[in-house]
């Protein structure tokens, strides 16, 4: 029996998950534990009751939804992603996978196979970051990495930790380490996603097949010079934070092209402080991102913008602090569920491409307990985590496809 996914049905629930969004008219932004994500998470909750799963949800937040299997007390396949975005982002980063896994799920109750062992869909919370600050922070904490009092450490703009967040919606973070999930007790995770970059696009290929996964270093790094009067003051007497912060950025830059021909560096936010025309600023807070699918390449980067932040402030006479907020090592992905992506890709006549994938993504924080595979769909003009970020939902369907047929081989194993 060859099982067929819906595109228009998959585009229903795209468009809807859309209408949960603080931001119409500029783009999808849909904060962790916000109204959005409630209303978000109701409208997928009906869903997946709708085919008869169990649903637990963790004190992190993070949603599994159940399909029992001939054998219940085997591990589970697990497939899913994630439904919080970037500040005007896109609707299908994330979301597209969470349609994918719920799209198969559905192919598979309404076929009425059983499968083997269990099948989990899962939502994680809090992947992006913007909201408390860490992205993979739903993914890290179900698997031990973050606990109840890490959660009270990630705080948002507003002063609220994601452990008084995920109390005011109703979840228990204390439960965490209740909840943990150890080596043994998923047997493979599966996620789809949007590429989030050009080669599939450009290649006019509808399916990739990922090999492997960077890493991260995400780094707050303030630097602290002396207010003064903007006009008053003569350049040589100055100590500006900003002038210091601009030449770093330029440092970033050419640092990730130094060591790895694969790494790459974002400055990709600053504070200023005071933030006003006519006064030198005083401190400015710069966030870095810094990757690549090379351990050594993403360290020595790192270490490169270091000794020049350094370099930069004894210069201008400028104090310095660097605080690493968030870590993700690279990770490859497992030869067995590559191998049946590949074959169930086959299969259907899908032509893929094996590939690497320069974003993080949950599924990597679940490779130290368990075998993990992604597959990327095109995006359109490779542009994510912006409003204009587009895939085609036929390439969805085609992802959700592959998807089934590989999770109901997984299942037997």
């Amino acid at each position: 029996m060859t099982l067929q996914a819906d595109p228009e049905r998959i585009r229903t629930h795209i468009e809807c998950l859309a209408k949960y969004n603080a931001t119409p008219g500029y783009g999808i932004t849909r904060m962790t534990f916000s109204e959005q994500d409630r209303e978000a998470r109701a409208y997928l909750l009906k869903e997946m009751k709708s085919l008869e799963l169990s649903i637990q949800v963790d004190g992190a937040g993070n949603i599994r939804a159940r399909m029992e299997g001939c054998d219940p007390k085997k591990a589970p396949v697990m497939t899913g992603s994630h439904i919080d975005t970037v500040f005007h982002g896109g609707k299908y980063d994330g979301a597209a996978g969470v349609v994918s896994a719920l799209e198969a799920m559905r192919l598979i109750r309404d076929a009425e196979i059983i499968p083997d062992r269990p099948l989990e869909l899962v939502i994680f919370a809090e992947e992006e970051g913007p909201n408390f600050g860490s992205p993979l922070a739903g993914s890290k904490a179900m698997i031990g990495l973050y606990t109840a009092e890490r959660l009270k450490k990630l705080v948002n703009e507003k002063g609220k930790s994601m452990y008084e967040a995920a109390q005011d919606a109703g979840f228990y973070p204390d439960r965490l380490i209740e909840e943990v999930k150890r080596p043994g007790d998923i047997s493979a995770m599966i996620e789809v996603h949007v590429e989030q970059s050009l080669v599939l696009d450009s290649e006019g290929i509808s399916l990739g097949i990922v090999s492997g996964i960077a890493g991260m270093r995400w780094a707050k790094v303030t630097i602290r010079g002396e207010s003064n009067h903007a006009g008053a003051t003569p350049m040589r007497y100055r100590r500006d934070a900003m002038a210091g912060a601009a030449e770093l950025v330029s440092a970033v830059e050419s640092a990730a092209g130094e060591f790895s021909n694969t790494a790459v560096a974002t400055a990709g936010k600053l504070i200023c402080k005071p933030n006003v025309p006519n006064v030198i600023p005083h401190t400015v807070e710069l966030y870095l991102d810094v990757r690549d699918v090379k351990r050594e390449g993403m360290l020595r980067v790192l270490d490169r913008i270091k000794r020049e932040a350094e370099r930069i402030c004894k210069k201008r006479n400028l104090e310095l602090d660097i605080d690493i907020q968030g870590s993700t090592e690279p990770t490859e992905c497992s030869d067995r569920i590559i191998d049946s992506l590949k074959k169930a890709a086959t299969g259907r006549g899908i032509k893929y491409l094996e590939m690497t994938s320069g974003a993080l993504h949950d599924t990597a924080v679940l490779a130290s307990i368990t075998d993990i595979g992604m597959l990327f769909v095109p995006s359109i003009k490779g542009r994510s985590h912006v409003p204009e970020e587009e895939t085609a939902v036929e390439d969805i369907a085609k992802a959700a496809e592959v998807l089934t047929d590989t999770i109901l081989q997984l299942s037997s194993c």
